[in-house]
């Protein structure tokens, strides 16, 4: 690879080859072949790298805003693989047997999961319901879609699931959604608030109070139907956090 130098090339009338010249002429081939210098190369990797995260991105953002009726069982996996914690114990163990410690340029593989504080500090919220994260918080970085595990026949035709207070507190708001379903927006202790969404009723209104577990609503299964999905968000102050951080689901 590269171009052949012939001594001739440099002999002159009775001149040694000049080194710094044949370096410069090697440096110039090499560059030819490789199509370029380093960066060059390495700025068009990144623009490709970066054009299909955002295109997997885009397609992941769509189905979510979609919600096609046969996408369930593809948001539940793309929830769970963004809801669960990778296990770094293989890879933490591996940097301490060979250096020894954790690797301090990564907090996470030093952190004692005993002292984790929660926002809502020593209080345990109440989960809404039976059921597991299909839409996780990383999706909207507002809040989260369950899907209900444990249905209550009603009749011969249709399932319920009442969905209950995560803690006492007074009803803000109650509103209907651009999908028809209602919201409730309930002011907790500690300056948590809460919204209960996608439900299919409620029999609240504002200045109502709960206690932890009382009804805010309910999911309703109708046959031929998806299967209802609630959303659930948990804010302090203005601030949305992560209720998976908080509440312990399936």
């Amino acid at each position: 690879m590269g171009i052949k130098l012939e001594w001739p090339d440099y002999r002159g009338e009775g001149r040694e080859p000049d080194p710094e010249e044949i370096w410069k002429r090697q440096q110039l081939s090499w560059k030819r072949d490789s199509g370029g210098t380093g960066f060059r190369r390495l700025w068009r990797g990144t623009i490709r790298r970066t054009v299909v995260s955002a295109v997997i991105f885009g397609l992941i953002w769509g189905f979510y805003a979609a919600q096609p009726s046969w996408g369930t069982e593809a948001r539940r996996f793309i929830g769970s693989a963004l809801n669960q914690d990778m296990d770094f114990t293989a890879a933490r163990d591996w940097y301490a047997r060979y250096f020894g410690g954790a690797p301090a340029f990564i907090p996470i593989f030093g952190e004692d999961e005993g002292n984790v504080r929660k926002v809502t500090g020593l209080h345990t919220l109440a989960p809404p319901l039976a059921g597991r994260i299909v839409q996780p918080f990383a999706v909207t970085l507002k809040g989260i879609e369950i899907e209900a595990t444990e249905m209550q026949q009603d009749g011969d035709t249709e399932a319920k699931t009442p969905v209950a207070s995560v803690d006492v507190g007074r009803v803000l708001a109650v509103s209907r959604e651009a999908q028809g379903g209602y919201r409730v927006t309930v002011q907790h202790s500690g300056g948590l608030e809460a919204e209960y969404g996608h439900l299919t009723g409620t029999v609240l209104k504002a200045d109502d109070w709960l206690q932890e577990g009382e009804a805010v609503g309910w999911l309703e299964e109708r046959p031929g139907e998806a299967k209802p999905l609630l959303y659930f968000a948990l804010k302090q102050g203005p601030t949305y956090i992560d209720p998976s951080d908080e509440i312990a689901f399936d």
